[in-house]
């Protein structure tokens, strides 16, 4: 539940952000089914730039890949949100967020794992490569925890850990993060 909340805590983040877009969703009745993937809101810039957040892609593995445009090094993989950026006077590009309902240290180090598969290992043929970027959603930081959410460490790493939970303004950071790095 707290993936699916992050999806559409992150939609409403960006929208707010962006007052002047018009978003369309895509096959949200999926997420009612097992693994909501699929479930998508995309929205076109001024710029031309269009903004897609998709939920629970799957990435086939190498072994599987086929023409498939989205495709891992390794093994088949399933981050909770994907979020996409073409068009306009910027190359494509696009990063990836796994939401993690975890706190403390070691909880967050063994979930901080798939952020580093994800930038890694992950391609989106047709929308850049590789990962620009790759985060956690985490509902707590605690002060052992304290610099993997830092905005310096996410610039210094390309990786890092936000704080998204009800009642906070997280979302709208992850949002304000994703704009800078995609548009």
């Amino acid at each position: 539940i707290y993936e699916l909340w992050c999806f559409l805590a992150v939609q409403r983040a960006l929208a707010a952000a962006l007052p002047e877009a018009t978003w369309s969703a895509k096959k949200l009745d999926r997420l009612f089914t097992a693994n909501g993937s699929g479930a998508a809101f995309a929205t076109v810039l001024a710029s031309g730039r269009e903004l897609t957040i998709e939920f629970n892609r799957t990435f086939h593995s190498h072994w599987a890949r086929q023409d498939r445009p989205r495709w891992s090094l390794s093994g088949q993989r399933r981050p909770d949100l994907v979020i996409t950026a073409l068009g306009g006077d910027h190359p494509p590009a696009w990063l990836t967020l796994d939401a993690k309902y975890r706190a403390g240290r070691s909880n967050l180090a063994n979930a901080f794992e798939s952020v580093h598969i994800y930038r890694d290992s992950l391609r989106y043929d047709g929308h850049g490569g590789p990962s620009r970027f790759a985060a956690l959603l985490a509902p707590a930081a605690t002060e052992a925890t304290r610099p993997w959410f830092d905005d310096a460490y996410l610039r210094e790493h390309g990786c890092g850990i936000f704080e998204v939970a009800p009642g906070k303004p997280g979302a709208d950071r992850v949002a304000q993060w994703v704009l800078e790095a995609l548009t």
